[in-house]
C-alpha cells in the first residue's frame, strides 16, 4: 500500500490540477488490472501457468511479483538515468 500512496503523491506533485482526476482513474484501473486479472493464474490459465505448483500454492504470487518488478525497474531507471541536482 505504501507504493500506491507514493504514486498518488508523485502524480499530485507532477500533474496539473485539471488532470489530477484523470491520473487517479488511471491508477485505479492499473490496480484493478494487476490485482484482478493476474490473481490466481493457475485457475485462469491452467494449460500454461497451471503446470507450475508455485502458482497453485501461492495464488497471489504473480500480481505481487509484477508490482514488485515495476517498483524495482523504476528504482533502477531512476538510479541510472536521473541526474543529481546540485
Amino acid at each position: 500500500m505504501a507504493t500506491a500512496g507514493m504514486v498518488h503523491w508523485l502524480y499530485a506533485r507532477v500533474c496539473l490540477v485539471d488532470d489530477h482526476h484523470v491520473r487517479r482513474k488511471l491508477i485505479e484501473f492499473l490496480r484493478f488490472l494487476i490485482g484482478g486479472v493476474l490473481s490466481d493464474p493457475a485457475a485462469h490459465w491452467p494449460n500454461s501457468v497451471g503446470r507450475y505448483p508455485l502458482f497453485h500454492r501461492y495464488p497471489y504470487f504473480l500480481p505481487c511479483i509484477v508490482a514488485a518488478s515495476v517498483s524495482i525497474s523504476a528504482w533502477i531507471i531512476t538510479l541510472l538515468f536521473l541526474k543529481e541536482v546540485q
